[in-house]
């Protein structure tokens, strides 16, 4: 049997709690925002089909928005790329394989080929900081 079987509960709960409505900021890639594909993965094993239903029209509605503008990908923050990797994610898990290379081409396009972190993180180089 399970060790903490409530434990479980209250960290789902938590993770979900967190998801939000695919508005504001969350229209945009987030920070190790690819997590969400796990939750939903996990919501549905547990058997939280009301929120797993939830989780995935909230991803739906941000999959078509990525999809309507000319460039899907981005981050909540003009100077970083940490969103491009949630874009990819569920580009990738909707079967936009074409749309999910996009985003990471646009990342490898202003990568430096020099690995120094002072200006490989940034797309504006030295001026994003």
């Amino acid at each position: 049997g399970e060790v903490f079987p409530h434990e479980q509960q209250r960290v789902a709960g938590r993770a979900w709690s967190k998801v939000g409505n695919g508005q504001g900021t969350a229209q945009w890639g987030l920070m190790v925002g690819s997590i969400f594909e796990s939750l939903l993965r996990d919501l549905l094993l547990e058997g939280w089909a009301n929120e797993a239903a939830e989780l995935q029209q909230v991803m739906e509605r941000r999959v078509h928005r990525w999809l309507s503008m000319p460039f899907p990908y981005g981050s909540e923050f003009a100077w970083d790329n940490t969103g491009h990797e949630e874009i990819a994610t569920w580009l990738l898990a909707y079967g936009h394989g074409a749309q999910a290379a996009q985003t990471a081409d646009a990342v490898s396009a202003y990568t430096s080929l020099s690995p120094h972190w002072a200006y490989c993180g940034s797309p504006r180089r030295w001026g994003g900081f």
